[in-house]
């Protein structure tokens, strides 16, 4: 396992998710346009079990940190349609990844928390052996 200051903001955020029982990490199968995606793994879930869940998109592509919420989902062929914003997404495509957050844990506002939690940890906890030398 990696050391904390080896891990992304992505892989912190999925780790709060993950403590939290959260978080639903995938990959879209396909995509038809800026607003509808789809991801296969999700065909066993009802129609509308998503709906209200916000997006996080993960993937190394132009919507990569975008955060948008579900505006449906269908279980036929796991479609998920995203609510339109005034910012556009790129299509997803085949491979791009994605996490899903239930409404009430808004994505965007775990950075906050652990910037706190970096803040209030900052001189309380630390390595007491520093090197020094260059």
């Amino acid at each position: 396992m990696a050391v904390i200051q080896a891990r992304t903001r992505a892989q912190l955020r999925q780790a709060v998710g993950d403590n939290l029982g959260a978080v639903l990490t995938g990959t879209a199968t396909s995509g038809t346009s800026a607003t509808v995606f789809a991801d296969t793994a999700l065909a066993g879930y009802g129609d509308d079990d998503f709906n209200g869940w916000w997006v996080v998109f993960t993937g190394a592509t132009a919507n990569n940190g975008k955060v948008r919420q579900v505006a449906d989902f269908a279980q036929s062929g796991g479609s998920i349609t995203i609510r339109a914003t005034a910012t556009a997404l790129t299509t997803p495509t085949t491979s791009d990844t994605y996490e899903l957050w239930p409404s009430y844990y808004n994505p965007s506002q775990i950075p906050r928390y652990l910037n706190q939690a970096l803040i209030e940890a900052t001189g309380r906890a630390f390595d007491p052996v520093e090197d020094t030398t260059l």
